[in-house]
């Protein structure tokens, strides 16, 4: 049988339901991606960071990657470590949400780092 022959349902629960990714479903998602209240501790890139950081050394020819990442991030700056970015500094009160400030820190990546962390 033919992929296109399989009728894909909703599995319908009491407070929701999952439903295959349709092109429909579109608007929605991107409505969802923008809302910061949404996405603020997703991490949707690191899903596949390994694939894009070793694309980015062995293809692009990179010899750094830096980024950002705030202090109240936790999950975030533990992601990045877990694949051999390393803090290198950080700017501090860099972000005022509701009267609270914020540290941000900068992190790097060298090849060495990210293939030893790999390879072990």
């Amino acid at each position: 049988m033919r992929r296109s022959q399989y009728v894909l349902q909703k599995m319908i629960g009491e407070k929701c339901y999952l439903s295959p990714i349709s092109v429909e479903d579109a608007e929605q998602y991107t409505e969802w991606l923008n809302d910061y209240e949404i996405t603020q501790y997703l991490t949707l890139a690191s899903m596949q960071i390994s694939l894009l950081i070793d694309y980015a050394f062995s293809v692009l020819n990179l010899h750094n990657i830096m980024l950002r990442v705030y202090a109240f991030n936790e999950r975030a700056k533990r992601s990045y470590e877990s694949v051999g970015f390393k803090m290198i500094g950080k700017r501090r009160n860099a972000l005022i949400r509701n009267r609270i400030t914020y540290d941000m820190y900068l992190m790097d990546l060298l090849p060495e780092d990210f293939y030893s962390k790999k390879d072990k």
